[in-house]
Parts: C-alpha cells; sequence; structure tokens
C-alpha cells in the first residue's frame, strides 16, 4: 500500500498517568491496526524532569525501536497546572515543525482505537480535509451520543457549542479537543504560532481551538465521525476499572 501523507505525533511523558505506564499499550494498540508502513513517518515528543533521565533513556529506546523518531524536552511540570499547557503548546509547536508530510495525526499516549479499518478511517479523514478547505479537524468520537454532549455543552458549560449532523452522517461541530484527531499540517503550524504571537490563551485546547477556528470560514469547522464507524478510549485512568470499555456505548451526561 502507498503511505497515507500522514505522520503520527505521538505525545507522551516520563511521569505517566497516576504512576502508570500507558504509552506501550497505546502504541502497541496503533501499530497492530496501522502497521508503520502505511504512514509518512512517526514521531514522539517525550516530556521529562529533571531525575528523570533513566526513564527517558528506556521510554526513547522502546520507542525507537518501534519506528519512532523521538524528540524531548526536559521540563518542570503538573498536571492540571499551568505549566502543563503552556509546556504542551510548546511540545506541538516543536513537534509540527518537524513534519513534512501535508497530514498530521494527533495522539496522546493514553488513547486506544476500535474500528472496522482505522487505516479506512484515517484515509477518510484525509479525503474530508483535501475536499473541504473549511474544515480544519476531523476528530474521532470518544462517546456514542457525540451530537447531543456537544449541544449540551452551551447549558452545562456556558459555551457556544454549534452542532450539525451531516447528511452523510458524523456531526460537523465546534468543540475542538485533543483527542484522537487528522489535521492540515499547515493548518496547525499557522495556529499554534497564533497562540503564541497573540493573547490567546497558551493552552493546547482552549488557545489552540480559537485559533484553529480562525483559519475557517465556516462556523462548524471541526467534523467527528460516527461512533459505529470508530471508537477512541480514554486509559490514562486511576485503575483499569475506570478505563472506557470500547465494546460498550458510552454516553456523556
Amino acid at each position: 500500500m502507498t503511505p497515507l501523507p500522514l505522520t503520527l505525533c505521538l505525545y507522551t511523558s516520563t511521569k505517566g498517568h497516576f504512576s502508570r505506564d500507558t504509552y506501550r499499550e497505546t502504541v502497541t494498540d496503533f501499530l497492530r491496526q496501522v502497521p508503520a508502513s502505511y504512514l509518512d513517518m512517526l514521531l514522539v515528543h517525550i516530556k521529562s524532569e529533571p531525575g528523570h533521565e533513566g526513564k527517558l533513556g528506556e521510554m526513547g529506546e522502546w520507542l525507537k525501536d518501534h519506528g519512532f523518531i523521538v524528540f524531548d524536552t526536559c521540563q518542570t511540570w503538573k498536571h492540571d497546572d499551568p505549566s502543563h499547557n503552556h509546556g504542551y503548546c510548546m511540545d506541538i509547536k516543536k513537534m509540527a515543525s518537524k513534519i513534512h508530510s501535508p497530514y498530521y495525526l494527533g495522539l496522546e499516549d493514553d488513547w486506544v482505537m476500535s474500528s472496522e479499518s482505522v487505516v479506512n478511517q484515517l484515509a477518510e479523514a484525509i479525503k474530508k480535509l483535501e475536499t473541504d478547505p473549511n474544515l480544519m479537524q476531523v476528530r474521532f468520537p470518544r462517546f456514542t451520543n457525540e451530537y447531543e454532549r456537544i449541544i449540551n455543552l452551551r447549558s452545562k458549560h456556558g459555551i457556544d457549542s454549534r452542532a450539525e449532523v451531516g447528511i452523510l452522517g458524523g456531526v460537523f461541530h465546534n468543540d475542538w479537543s485533543n483527542h484522537p484527531h487528522v489535521v492540515r499540517t499547515r493548518d496547525i503550524n499557522a495556529a499554534i504560532r497564533f497562540v503564541f504571537a497573540t493573547n490567546l490563551p497558551k493552552h493546547s485546547e482552549h488557545g489552540l481551538g480559537v485559533a484553529m477556528k480562525m483559519l475557517s470560514d465556516s462556523d462548524k469547522p471541526f467534523f467527528t465521525p460516527d461512533s459505529n464507524q470508530i471508537r477512541v478510549g480514554h486509559i490514562g485512568v486511576p485503575t483499569n476499572a475506570e478505563r472506557d470499555d470500547l465494546t460498550k456505548p458510552l454516553i456523556a451526561t
């Protein structure tokens, strides 16, 4: 198969999630469904901290063995803190600048996917972006009620949420998220530079999402396919019992 014009950008850290390593499962799951030969490049960014040199080396070697080109940044940070999101924006800026292919697949290290063919879903995402210049992101669904979830953001959080079911299924909307997604490389490069060049929040979702919307004439510039075509599951949780079960519906309330 001719490789997709797509680069995988994986984001991970030496801290893991709740002292649990999930990057190996994420990578193993992904490469089981999308062999490295189907993509242009595999890139990974590892966020480390002083004193984590041994862990960084271990992770880097494992990821290199699985076909990744490894980049890393040493920075003191913590979850749910401005240091996390500012640093994450810097990581995105660094990684996006390394890509030569026209499309970018963003994948954090605590997600798995379920589809009859993830490869076909990636190809469909690229096709949508190729044919609609006002579409800025194809994000794969975690929830089985994405339309209702997005519409309910207005009453739940006061967000100007907009959503419309597509003629052929899926949902067009304005809810940016860093859940596994495909975008144009040129767009992610432009948007992350807007974040740093303006007073937009230095936040990997709040600031980046606003910047991506600025690149489109549509008020619903993002697309999420039907959950019966592909689902993504979150595994970066304290216990196995809290992982998303991709064999069951997941309803956002």
